[in-house]
């Protein structure tokens, strides 16, 4: 699985080494352009497909995307789980959800069987993964992943930790999609009140969806200019992101 022709990776000067993949290319001739063209060919267009409103293309892609990637061993798609997740949270602000799971299912294995189950990014897909089965209902297995996702991240509360705060979103949310609107605030109040002392708060993404799911169960809840504090917090981080993206472009405008 190691790849032991490269002379490089023996001599711990692999590039795979410094990225913390577990095989090397170098000595699998052809591995690099064939995972390049299973990009290619079925998540980019499948991307460009969602990104333009045509689902049902997307939705062939990606099925001909996972079906594809069961030719190949894990150890040689252990650089795009990223990928897949990029792609898997488009399909879920598009309402494709089964879709989602599907590539979400697939970053996952390929990360435990390459990286280990305490890798420390699979945190994110397996919050990611809860999300898109709470879309669908299927609350008891979306629990469960929520858990795995705070129990890698070595928590039980929120604190500076921005990385955490989308696990305990969900957790929150599948409390309010059942109709538990006391443990859901209850939740969202403890990640507010840990926000409250990171200095740079309003520059923080992450907390858009919190700040503005909080404000509606807070309206639910009957406390209304709560609700109306938090979502002029997101407003703010809002447009924090679209200045920042601005200046940004403006930099790459001139050094053209």
């Amino acid at each position: 699985m190691y790849g032991d022709g490269c002379t490089k990776r023996r001599l711990g000067q692999c590039a795979s080494l410094r990225d913390g993949l577990p095989f090397c290319s170098h000595a699998q001739p052809g591995v690099l352009e064939q995972v390049d063209r299973f990009v290619q060919s079925n998540l980019l267009p499948a991307s460009e497909d969602l990104r333009k409103g045509d689902l049902e293309s997307a939705k062939r892609r990606i099925q001909a995307a996972l079906k594809e990637a069961g030719r190949f061993p894990a150890e040689q798609l252990a650089g795009q789980p990223g990928a897949f997740q990029a792609l898997a949270r488009q399909c879920m602000d598009k309402g494709l959800y089964p879709e989602a799971e599907g590539l979400l299912r697939l970053a996952a294995s390929i990360w435990e069987q390459t990286m280990g189950g305490e890798f420390q990014p699979l945190a994110a897909v397996y919050t990611d993964l809860a999300r898109a089965l709470r879309l669908q209902k299927r609350f008891s297995e979306a629990d469960g992943l929520v858990r795995r996702a705070l129990i890698l991240r070595k928590k039980g509360k929120p604190d500076r930790d921005t990385d955490a705060y989308p696990a305990f979103y969900e957790q929150a949310m599948l409390h309010a999609d059942q109709g538990r609107y006391a443990d859901a605030e209850r939740i969202m109040s403890d990640i507010a009140v840990a926000a409250e002392n990171l200095s740079g708060w309003d520059q923080v993404p992450n907390l858009i969806p919190i700040y503005e799911s909080y404000a509606q169960i807070l309206r639910r809840n009957g406390r209304a200019p709560e609700g109306a504090r938090y979502e002029a917090r997101a407003s703010r981080i809002r447009a924090n992101m679209a200045a920042a993206q601005q200046e940004e472009f403006l930099k790459k405008s001139r050094g053209k």
